[in-house]
């Protein structure tokens, strides 16, 4: 999804954002929940945009409501993952824009804790790489149905089944090695 900047009000702007009727945030939800991903999945995502002096701010929220399987114990779980989103975009100092300071328009206690900074070219932003960026980097290593999932006798059973594999191909190899 692409923003032009020249179509940014002065009073700023919301985008809204639902993966029913948005293929892009569909293609990254589905990225995010890899071989877990359903059709039940869904993403929706709100943000305000502000254009202060071509300097741009995006704040948001986007909720992810999935259906994944746990990677210990293999069974399915629903889990709704939110995730703040604030982005600040400068023109590139390279180019023939002129770039503003972002300090100028931040709010006093705000300060920049958190805050995700980066230049953009021409009169575009691509909001749909910036959104998949945020969204792969959150993604966990392991789907976990909760924190202390021990796993069950099916992972336990897929876990044997590959050490019997492995034990049975040890003595093929001369001297233990390779």
């Amino acid at each position: 999804m692409e923003l032009f900047i020249d179509d940014i009000p002065e009073e700023g702007m919301t985008i809204e954002v639902d993966s029913e009727h948005d293929a892009w945030i569909q293609e990254i939800l589905t990225e995010y929940a890899g071989d877990h991903a359903c059709g039940e999945d869904h993403a929706t995502l709100a943000l305000t945009v502000l254009n202060c002096e071509d300097n741009i701010d995006l704040r948001g929220e986007l909720k992810m409501h999935l259906h994944l399987t746990c990677d210990r114990c293999l069974e399915p779980y629903d889990d709704t993952r939110c995730m703040k989103i604030h982005m600040v975009f400068s023109p590139n100092p390279d180019s023939k824009s002129r770039a503003r300071n972002f300090d100028e328009y931040t709010t006093e206690g705000e300060g920049q804790e958190g805050l995700e900074f980066s230049y953009y070219d021409g009169d575009r932003i691509d909001v749909g790489d910036m959104i998949r960026e945020h969204v792969l980097l959150d993604r966990p290593a392991k789907n976990l149905c909760h924190e202390e999932c021990a796993g069950s006798v099916k992972s336990a059973e897929k876990t044997s089944i590959r050490s019997h594999v492995l034990v049975h191909l040890k003595p093929q190899i001369p001297n233990g090695r390779p």
